[in-house]
């Protein structure tokens, strides 16, 4: 049996409590294929960079005895970032450092480094179980596929152990993106118990749990939530929009660094989008999500791959009004200002007029509610306006590019519930 090589991209942020056991989690896959673990510290703390240097120092105590590896990791220049790479075995890891470039750049620049054909974007926050890897890969076989989720289940970091709800369950953190017509994105499942109900495919009328339909339990879903998402590295570079054609200066449309210009120059080959880099942070996995409905692949759910996660917003898939306010209220003002701003970009750019309008009403009874309350009560939603006018023309243009690639016959809004 064949195992293809897996990259493994995270950056550390003010991570850590939980970067140690993320990167373990890791290198102890009981998965027989090469893995190559890349990770960014892109906050600036010394303390942050010295724990990964003495996890890469472990790791370097077991070497791999081939030689040519090492010399490989050594000649991989980039003279904007201090590099150490070390092997343990089959793992290779390889610990950089540069400015914040958000989730998007960052796991971006990783991924262009990567030369696998599966690549893993993993939080910080979050760690695998022993045999995720071994029991999504294979799933790949099928062509049509990609990208993987798995089974995300709550984790407290204080305690080290899964959080658990009512009844002693493990809480779901997420089994995938759920798009509502609306347009909400919620992660489904989560802050329920997990009590199976998303574990097995079975006709509706057979199911005890009638609130759920088929296509909301295993198997294919709409998009891979962020925290611990495995893509086809050829399904990313079908998505991927082209950087020089839409960036003139740096990522959110402003002027590049220095150092973020060296990091980026770097870099082989043309640069390509990924996760859109104007995001920055929040909404981008859903982007891509709807990117990937657009050309026609699929995303399956894999519930017997199990991964904890400490998600830092968001603890419910709230539907109320009053639910949604308190669970917003939970979110820092940055967190705020880009999930407001953000929303409103991806929809212009993944959004159709028919799509839109045959979801028109529950649309605009949540957008109205939306502005108004932003308005009202979150000072940051008036700097997210000014972002969203500033970034619209590029949208604009980006939304002639992913219609411009449509496949024939794809429709994201089948998942619209």
């Amino acid at each position: 049996m064949e195992y293809p090589g897996v990259a493994v991209t995270i950056l550390a942020y003010r991570s850590k409590d939980t970067i140690r056991a993320c990167i373990a989690s890791v290198l102890h896959q009981d998965y027989r294929g090469e893995v190559v673990v890349r990770v960014r510290e892109q906050a600036g703390d010394d303390e942050e960079y010295a724990i990964l240097e003495n996890i890469a120092q472990q790791a370097s105590e077991h070497p791999e005895p081939e030689s040519r590896s090492r010399d490989t990791v050594r000649g991989s220049p980039e003279p904007s970032l201090s590099r150490r790479g070390l092997v343990q075995g089959r793992r290779r890891i390889f610990i950089s450092r540069g400015e914040n470039l958000g989730f998007a750049a960052g796991h971006n620049a990783l991924i262009r480094e990567s030369e696998k054909g599966f690549v893993l974007c993993l939080n910080a926050d979050a760690k695998l179980a022993q045999d995720f890897l071994s029991r999504t890969i294979p799933f790949f076989a099928n062509p049509t596929i990609g990208a993987l989720q798995g089974k995300l289940l709550r984790w407290d970091t204080q305690s080290g152990e899964l959080l658990r709800g009512p009844q002693q369950l493990p809480v779901l953190d997420t089994t995938g993106l759920k798009p509502l017509r609306n347009r909400r994105i919620v992660n489904r499942g989560q802050g329920e118990e997990d009590r199976g109900q998303y574990d097995t495919v079975a006709p509706r009328d057979t199911r005890d749990d009638k609130s759920h339909s088929r296509d909301e339990v295993a198997g294919e879903i709409f998009g891979a939530d962020g925290a611990a998402p495995l893509y086809r590295k050829a399904t990313l570079e079908d998505v991927a929009i082209p950087y020089a054609d839409f960036h003139s200066g740096g990522p959110d449309g402003d002027r590049d660094t220095e150092a973020g210009r060296r990091s980026r120059e770097t870099l082989a080959g043309p640069l390509r989008e990924y996760f859109d880099e104007d995001f920055f942070m929040y909404k981008e996995d859903v982007d891509l999500a709807w990117r990937f409905q657009w050309r026609g692949w699929k995303t399956l759910y894999i519930p017997e791959a199990i991964a904890w996660h400490a998600r830092g917003s968001g603890d419910s898939t709230a539907h109320s009004a009053i639910n949604i306010i308190r669970e917003r209220r939970k979110l820092s003002p940055t967190a705020k200002y880009y999930a407001f701003a953000n929303q409103r970009l991806m929809q212009i750019k993944n959004e159709t007029c028919r799509g839109l309008l045959r979801d028109f009403l529950p649309w605009y009874a949540k957008e109205a509610g939306a502005w108004w309350f932003a308005l009202l009560t979150e000072q940051r939603t008036v700097p997210a306006i000014f972002r969203i006018a500033r970034l619209l023309p590029k949208m604009r243009k980006k939304r002639r590019w992913v219609m411009a690639h449509r496949k024939s016959g794809a429709n994201p809004y089948r998942w619209f519930v």
